[in-house]
């Protein structure tokens, strides 16, 4: 008999993988810039004579805007240029104005108190030329309506009737007569009282006689003279007058020793 051959021990069993370790997750990506659309170049000569017509006016349009936007563009600079030219002309005329040196700018508060200043004055001087042209018209009309225009300028509501009116209007006369009319009709203590008539003026006295050929008569009887009668005697018969006593009532007596 042969002898069992001894049976071969199995062989171990092979170890497990490790578990695999996750990976870290990636960072997020960066949202990526939007493309800007490149400005196409311009076509050389021969590509725009190749393109079509219509084309070709397009660009030739496009072309012409962009050369005038050049100019427009050009205009604005030097308008620019210029407005900041005056402002600082004006700025040096503000700076002597209110004698600064010349070195030393005026700061814009001081400008600005300069030109309020300006302003009040200018305001003040038209309000005064406007008031001495309402008063002068107010007493014009007046005097025309036989209203008494000191009365009516004492008068608050009669003046502030006025405030609305321009005395640069050509209806402006009108205007205020009207005021004076409703003023008047309102309040008749405005109105003048008609004037007096004037007084006749007293007869010329007679000439004086040059001669005594055109001296009047005197008068008979013994009454004393007046005045006319004088003036109507030669200066014989004054003096005879005088020496009888008639002319004693105008301040001339007989002298002594005169023969009545």
């Amino acid at each position: 008999m042969s002898e069992p051959t001894p049976e071969t021990p199995p062989a171990p069993a092979a170890p497990e993988p490790p578990t695999p370790t996750p990976a870290a997750p990636e960072p997020a990506a960066a949202p990526q810039a939007e493309p800007q659309p490149s400005t196409p170049a311009a076509p050389s000569a021969a590509s725009v004579d190749e393109l079509p017509s219509w084309a070709q006016r397009e660009f030739k349009k496009l072309r012409d805007e962009a050369a005038g936007n050049r100019v427009k563009a050009k205009e604005v600079t030097d308008s620019l240029a210029q407005f900041k030219a005056e402002q600082d002309q004006q700025r040096q005329a503000f700076a002597k104005a209110l004698g600064l040196a010349p070195d030393e700018p005026p700061t814009a508060e001081q400008l600005t108190e300069q030109l309020n200043a300006t302003k009040a004055e200018r305001d003040a001087q038209q309000a005064r030329a406007r008031q001495t042209a309402v008063e002068l018209a107010v007493f014009r009309a007046a005097a025309a309506e036989q209203v008494d225009g000191n009365a009516l300028l004492d008068s608050r509501a009669f003046v502030s009737a006025l405030d609305g009116l321009d005395p640069s209007a050509d209806n402006f006369g009108q205007q205020v007569k009207d005021a004076i009319a409703a003023a008047s009709e309102a309040n008749p203590r405005y109105k003048l009282a008609p004037p007096a008539p004037a007084a006749p003026e007293p007869p010329a006295p007679p000439a004086v006689p040059k001669s005594g050929a055109e001296f009047g008569a005197p008068p008979q009887g013994p009454r004393q003279w007046t005045e006319e009668d004088v003036a109507r005697a030669a200066p014989a018969q004054v003096q005879e007058a005088i020496n009888k006593g008639l002319l004693v009532n105008l301040g001339f007596g007989p002298r002594r020793g005169a023969r009545r």
